[in-house]
């Protein structure tokens, strides 16, 4: 896989996550960690290709809690893997993956941290100070999907927009960027139905 872990002693970190004092860090593949230890389950936040692989090399049971969506790696071969035991919080993600073959998706919403942010007391000094205009769009944060988010008004922009190809509206703007080098990027622009087109032609 490629990937490397990091082993240090437990009392050598402080509660803050700062080092006490020397460590003589151990550093070993997915593969020799798995093969030196016993292992009954690996688990991770979002999902790790490589330990994967590791995990179904040596038919170690994986759980990956995944908080991030779309994460691009459980459209991977790797997410096929018989030990995997992945939960997405994201229903429409997990809908999509379903039938792609997972065969141990479950489907767990993130729960509120009510005791923390619950306590925090937002004004209208805090909302005119921090209000912006980047919202979230998805079930995740309110009761539509993104198939209604296309019918509002405004820009509405959505990245890796080929994981819902389908659903994408007829008449669309379409903007690749490439990078050249460190310090040059390309911007392919294409116009997708006639008022897209305009927009491609004047931007040209």
């Amino acid at each position: 896989s490629g990937a490397e872990f990091v082993i240090m002693p437990k009392e050598l970190i402080s509660q803050r996550g700062q080092l006490l004092g020397r460590i003589a860090a151990k550093v070993l593949s997915l593969e020799e960690l798995l093969e030196e230890g016993h292992y009954d389950l690996a688990v991770t936040y979002d999902f790790s290709q490589g330990l994967s692989n590791a995990c179904q090399n040596f038919r170690v049971p994986y759980y990956a809690w995944v908080y991030d969506s779309p994460l691009m790696g459980l459209y991977s071969k790797e997410a096929l893997h018989e030990v995997n035991f992945i939960s997405v919080f994201d229903r429409k993600q997990y809908d999509r993956l379903k039938p792609l073959g997972l065969k141990h998706l479950f489907y767990l919403p993130l729960a509120p941290e009510i005791d923390n942010f619950g306590a925090v007391h937002i004004g209208k000094r805090d909302e005119k100070k921090y209000t912006c205009d980047v919202s979230f769009v998805g079930r995740l944060y309110n009761n539509r999907g993104f198939e209604e988010i296309f019918e509002d008004d405004g820009v509405c922009v959505v990245e890796w927009p080929h994981y819902i190809e389908e659903q994408l509206p007829k008449e669309r703007l379409r903007i690749e960027i490439r990078r050249i080098d460190e310090e040059v990027r390309l911007f392919i622009i294409e116009g997708i139905g006639k008022a897209y087109e305009e927009i491609e032609r004047a931007l040209a």
